[in-house]
């Protein structure tokens, strides 16, 4: 426990004690971020990206318990969609993660939010439906939100990827542009956007739908 600055201490003498406890904060906290970082490389992604880790010291912008679902285009075959049946959500900056719960050590995978939209589909039975669209309008996943404890967490959702998808499109301007230097971004975002870089590609596999069964059947001639 830090000690209270004595009364007998001078005005200077107080703020440079709270000077050095607020630079040893900070050197915990680099210290937290990088040995994270370590771990996540070692073990191939599988620890060292906790739901903690993501948070940093900014927080997250969303996080909740929840299911989600992956889509297919038009009518599933083989079984239907995708689900996940408990899964913990989490938004930082432009990304997605899905972790399989609170407490694990990487996130499943991630979602890059440039370029999606969201809408609410359903609110009935304590629950509130949310799709994650892409820029087409087509259903990407379904995610499910109890409303007991928050009866506007799906408007908070679909607000949270509208902003977060705007300002992953501005970054994407930015690259192209080569201003990406000019941005001042939290060590906890550039350590969250290295994590999402590498769990993208560990996306559930879109079910085959019946839009894809079309568009790949062979034209028989008449």
């Amino acid at each position: 426990m830090a000690s209270e600055p004595s009364s007998s201490q001078t005005p200077q003498e107080k703020e440079e004690e709270k000077g050095f406890a607020s630079f040893t904060r900070s050197i915990a906290r680099r210290t937290t971020s990088v040995l994270a970082r370590l771990s996540f490389a070692r073990s191939s992604g599988q620890r060292g990206a906790s739901v903690e880790s993501l948070r940093g010291t900014s927080g997250a912008d969303f996080e909740s318990k929840g299911t989600v679902e992956r889509c297919a285009t038009g009518f599933s075959f083989f079984g239907g969609n995708s689900i996940d049946r408990s899964v913990y959500v989490l938004i930082k900056g432009p990304f997605c993660f899905v972790f399989k719960s609170e407490t694990a050590q990487s996130p499943k995978y991630a979602i890059e939010l440039a370029r999606m939209m969201a809408e609410i589909k359903d609110s009935s039975s304590g629950t509130v439906t949310v799709a994650l669209q892409s820029n087409l309008g087509d259903d990407e996943y379904l995610f499910k939100f109890a409303t007991a404890d928050d009866k506007d967490i799906g408007k908070k959702f679909v607000d949270e990827i509208k902003k977060q998808a705007a300002a992953g499109e501005a970054e994407i301007v930015r690259k192209r542009l080569g201003h990406e230097a000019l941005a001042n971004k939290h060590a906890s975002m550039k350590f969250a956007e290295n994590i999402a870089m590498k769990k993208v590609k560990d996306q559930p596999e879109k079910p085959i739908g019946t839009s894809e069964v079309m568009q790949n059947m062979p034209i028989v001639p008449m």
